[in-house]
């Protein structure tokens, strides 16, 4: 594929390498491994050792595949200077929420403790997304924050926590390396240029085993970023393993419903056909954006008013010769449509309408399709209006002449 990593060109590989790079794999099991492994790279480069604090565990031992309890990890790894991302929520009113993503900054001691004889209580983090009261004096510390040990438990099969028989009980750092995560773990977040996580690397299995299990994991994993230079895979895989999605047999009924809306599509098309040429469904498109926001364009029936006012016209000329006391809604509807006119807007203030309109009647939808009505014979002109008005009558709208007065 085009974006395999070691085939992207030199100059991209060497920006990517500049910028918060993030490997996601499939399972655990890589993940932590690769997490090791960058965090001894980062002790040889930078001479900082790599703080390695187990977590105390009581109780019933975790299952699930990341040993979690309470989401706590089973072991805190890190060191000065690299990623880290919190497991369990802090503080949410300032950012400080499961996934935070920071840069440890120090580990803090009880008086009289040191490494590596004694365990920290707390490890600082900058979090650049805390937007709390600072912990620390001095210029650049505002976004330190101390991470200290937690206690949390366990949950039961109904869901329910609390120290009883069942459940485990964990004290730790909840803190994980954040050099490499778990394609679930990525669910909300947003990778690309100033996030906390600017390139990532995909780990996909080129096999369909995992997307068996899981669904949609790998639109999960390639939805995150923002744009193609923001991402790579970091092995082959084979197109199978990308649309496997499309066959599922969990997915027949989805395949069912784009086929029902593909035909009703290609209906939609055939109908209004006219809407095909740009310039058109711009007018159409705006004309319902002002009808939405309820208000009169400045500038539309000094551009398009001749539309609706012919349409009005010939409605009105219809009506006289045939002596028709009632002329349909839909009828102005079609008629506009039929000469491609968009929609007036809504909103005239009924101030504004001259004696003899009465929307009363319309209430709801009916009430903003009376207004729409309103506005295209008031584009009328030479319309009297006062010897028409609008009325609501069985689920449609209507213009009603005024008895006893001539159109």
């Amino acid at each position: 594929m085009s974006r395999l990593w070691h085939r992207l060109p030199a100059a991209e590989r060497q920006a990517a390498a500049g910028k918060r790079v993030l490997d996601v794999y499939e399972t655990w099991a890589p993940t932590n491994e690769m997490n090791a492994q960058r965090l001894q790279e980062h002790r040889k480069a930078t001479e900082h050792p790599v703080c390695v604090v187990p977590s105390e565990t009581q109780g019933q031992p975790p299952k699930g595949p990341d040993k979690e309890v309470g989401q706590i990890p089973r072991t805190f790894l890190g060191a000065v200077g690299s990623p880290t991302v919190l497991t369990k929520n802090q503080c949410v009113f300032f950012k400080l929420n499961n996934g935070a993503r920071g840069t440890i900054v120090a580990f803090l001691f009880k008086p009289g403790e040191q490494p590596p004889q004694h365990f920290p209580v707390a490890a600082v983090v900058s979090f650049p997304a805390y937007d709390g009261p600072a912990f620390f004096r001095g210029a650049g510390r505002e976004k330190w924050v101390p991470v200290p040990v937690n206690r949390s438990f366990s949950k039961d099969e109904s869901g329910a926590t609390g120290q009883r028989a069942g459940h485990a009980t964990r004290t730790g750092v909840p803190l994980r390396a954040g050099y490499a995560t778990v394609a679930h773990k990525t669910q909300g977040g947003s990778f690309g240029d100033s996030k906390d996580v600017e390139f990532m690397i995909a780990h996909v299995a080129n096999h369909i085993s995992m997307e068996k299990l899981f669904l949609g994991l790998i639109y999960t994993l390639f939805s995150r970023v923002e744009k193609d230079s923001d991402w790579a895979l970091g092995e082959a895989i084979d197109a199978d393993r990308i649309t496997y999605v499309n066959s599922a047999p969990g997915m027949a009924s989805r395949r069912w419903e784009d086929a029902r809306l593909k035909m009703a599509s290609a209906h939609t098309e055939r109908k209004y056909a006219h809407l095909k040429s740009l310039a058109a469904f711009v007018r159409q498109l705006k004309a319902w954006d002002e009808a939405c926001a309820d208000g009169r364009s400045s500038c539309w029936f000094e551009t398009e008013g001749d539309l609706p006012r012919l349409a009005g016209e010939a409605l009105l000329a219809e009506a006289a010769a045939t002596g028709a006391r009632r002329i349909a809604f839909d009828a102005v509807a079609a008629r506009l449509e039929a000469t491609a006119a968009p929609p007036p807007p809504l909103g005239t203030a009924l101030a504004a309408w001259p004696t003899g309109w009465g929307i009363e009647e319309a209430t709801g939808n009916f009430c903003g399709l009376a207004h729409w009505a309103v506005e295209v014979w008031h584009a009328a002109g030479s319309v009297d209006a006062s010897r028409w008005q609008v009325e609501a009558d069985g689920g449609r709208l209507f213009f009603v002449r005024v008895a006893g007065k001539a159109a």
